[in-house]
């Protein structure tokens, strides 16, 4: 199962995707169990890890926010739960962003706004 269409011009994050769709194989998504953060040392400090706690809604916990994902929204959420933030309109923000690809078991990159004006990008 190769995305031929996705088309991706910052070389770190298509080496990132290029490792993320080697991982998952033939299957929609690669398990976290696939993903060795050395593996990824070239842009763990730009990557975020959301395990998601199974329930009615799930929940997210935030497993890496890499160093310099903290530095530009000033502060650091490793560990902590998404609907657990002091900032709700970040946190319905992530959730909501969050849901989609877990309730459908697919996969997405995006690229939101983030705090202090930056922007990010993630696969879930």
């Amino acid at each position: 199962m190769t995305d031929t269409t996705l088309e991706i011009s910052h070389p770190r994050l298509q080496r990132l995707y290029q490792y993320w769709s080697a991982k998952r194989g033939q299957r929609k998504m690669p398990s976290r169990a696939d993903i060795a953060v050395s593996d990824i040392a070239y842009v763990v400090g730009d990557v975020m890890l959301v395990d998601v706690i199974d329930g009615a809604p799930p929940r997210f916990r935030i497993r890496l926010h890499g160093t310099n994902l903290a530095e530009r929204a000033g502060h650091e959420i490793t560990g902590k739960m998404l609907d657990e933030l002091p900032s709700r309109s970040v946190a319905s923000a992530m959730a909501s962003s969050t849901a989609g690809p877990t309730a459908t078991n697919r996969s997405s990159c995006r690229s939101p706004p983030m705090a202090r004006g930056s922007t990010w990008s993630w696969w879930h």
